[in-house]
């Protein structure tokens, strides 16, 4: 299997030292990721990000001393609201100290009200295998390759995104690197881009 490079991993997890063991190993791995952690959502973006393929969920999201299960499952759906654009395929692993307490009310909502966003497929990642130990990233690999493989599609698509990813960033390096980074570099690749255009457009 393999883990999006580019960009489209989440992290939704108000605990920062939670966290701290899964962004390592992600960025062991060179997977790009962004993470929101703010209570009063004010790190979320403004607009959905495109394509994410990736979402590590923490389930309890708020601070409240009574907790119910209406009050797990809405600010996970506001959150997933702003981060994802309906329909999305993406994978979901629920990643929380509490999981067997709330994990299938959420479910019971992808399957109803919420299924506009429900995930290709979710699997379970407990905190407390991850939090203070080695090897976070094997074991992050080794669930997924368990459920992957039952949804085989999935990976190729994001195989295929890799290659466009790694492909696109190579063109613009070679482009780029054509002329010396001086004060003409700006001028002289504007150049080049127009005549790529001109050619493009099939002129002479």
């Amino acid at each position: 299997m393999i883990l999006p490079n580019n960009g489209k991993v989440v992290i939704i997890d108000d605990q920062p030292k939670d966290v701290i063991e899964l962004i390592s190993a992600l960025s062991k791995e060179k997977v790009p990721f962004v993470h929101y952690k703010e209570e009063d959502l004010s790190d979320l973006p403004d607009t959905p990000i495109e394509n994410v393929r990736l979402i590590f969920l923490d389930l309890e999201l708020i601070t409240d001393t009574y907790i119910s299960v209406k009050n797990i499952t809405s600010p996970i759906k506001t959150r997933l609201m702003r981060v994802l654009k309906p329909h999305t395929a993406y994978a979901l692993i629920i990643w929380s100290k509490k999981e067997n307490e709330y994990k299938q009310a959420l479910l019971d909502d992808f399957e109803t009200e919420f299924s506009a966003y429900k995930p290709i497929f979710h699997t379970s990642l407990p905190k407390a295998d991850i939090i203070g130990k080695k090897g976070a990233m094997d074991k992050i690999k080794k669930e997924l390759k368990i459920e992957i493989s039952k949804f085989k599609s999935f990976n190729a698509f994001l195989i295929w995104e890799s290659i466009v990813n790694e492909s696109s960033g190579k063109l613009t390096n070679e482009i780029a690197s054509l002329y010396p980074p001086n004060t003409e570099w700006d001028n002289k690749t504007k150049f080049l881009l127009y005549k790529l255009a001109v050619a493009y457009s099939g002129k002479q």
